[in-house]
């Protein structure tokens, strides 16, 4: 039976850089970071992620928004709760589901056995998309820091997809 592609844009958000990852049917079409830095006024940050969901709609024909939720010290930022709201209120007009899920249990999903961390979730992702690997050996700070919210939203987006389509077969059983 054929249905609808499932098309996952799956965000990692932060105050000056977010991780994105896009999915269709399970499959990784595009991943990436976006740099908030530039933008100095909450007004041109928050313009910043109402134009980035635009032109990931257009491109990509989005049918879901997976993002990851902020813990504790990130809901006292000043801003990011804002954009995440800004993304969520986006999704909506656009009539893009939404999702939200705890860092831990993305990274619970990909670490069995061992500790539920953000290297152990990049190590088992890399066995799935080794072109990733040239991101996990990143040498200094900030591209470590960046390429983190990458793999988070790599890692999100996956398990998006496989819950999306275990639903799936659960509503149309043979």
């Amino acid at each position: 039976m054929s249905h609808a592609p499932k098309t996952i844009i799956a965000v990692s958000p932060g105050r000056n850089r977010m991780g994105v990852a896009v999915f269709r049917d399970g499959n990784l079409l595009y991943y990436g970071g976006i740099s908030l830095r530039k933008y100095r006024t909450k007004p041109a940050v928050l313009q910043a992620v109402d134009q980035f969901i635009d032109r990931a709609s257009d491109t990509y024909q989005i049918s879901h928004l997976a993002l990851l939720e902020l813990n504790k010290q990130q809901t006292s930022s000043p801003l990011l709760p804002e954009i995440v709201e800004r993304l969520k209120v986006a999704a909506s007009e656009k009539q893009i589901e939404f999702n939200q899920y705890k860092a831990l249990f993305i990274r619970g999903k990909f670490c069995s056995g061992k500790r539920a961390t953000k290297e152990n979730t990049a190590q088992t992702l890399i066995c799935h998309y080794p072109e990733m690997n040239k991101y996990f050996s990143s040498k200094t700070g900030w591209q470590r820091r960046y390429y983190d919210f990458v793999f988070d939203a790599v890692a999100l987006g996956s398990v998006c997809a496989l819950n999306l389509e275990n639903a799936r077969e659960e509503s149309n059983p043979l």
